[in-house]
Formats: C-alpha cells, structure tokens, sequence
C-alpha cells in the first residue's frame, strides 16, 4: 500500500514542480509593513463598524455605562 501511495505522491509533486516552472517569475506580494498598514486600517475600520453597530443595539443602554467609568 505505502508504494503505491508514494509513487502517486510523486507524479503529484513533480507536476506541481513542471507547472512552476512554466509560470512567470515575479514576486506577487507587498513588502511586509505596507501589508502590516493595510491589516491596520481594516482593523480600525471593523472596530469602528462593530462599535456603531453596538451602540445602535444597546442604544440609550450606552449611557449608563459611560456613567461607570
């Protein structure tokens, strides 16, 4: 069993090296601190809407829990 599963393995991995090699070389990612800046900005962005939304749900329920602090 294991042979055969090996020799399958194989055939898989030596046409994903032959598929490599007819793609074109190039690099697709950002450098790493403009990707970090963007991840940064979507947070703010998701904390922001999830922090409206809240408030609308809570509504005047807010109030007294700025009372708190």
């Amino acid at each position: 069993m294991l042979p055969a599963y090996r020799f399958m393995i194989f055939w898989f991995r030596l046409s994903g090296f032959l598929t490599v090699l007819n793609e074109p070389a190039g690099w697709k990612t950002k450098v790493p601190w403009e990707q970090a800046a963007e991840h940064v900005e979507t947070l703010k962005q998701r904390t922001r809407e999830i922090g409206a939304s809240t408030a609308m749900r809570l509504g005047s329920g807010v109030a007294w829990v700025k009372d708190l602090f």
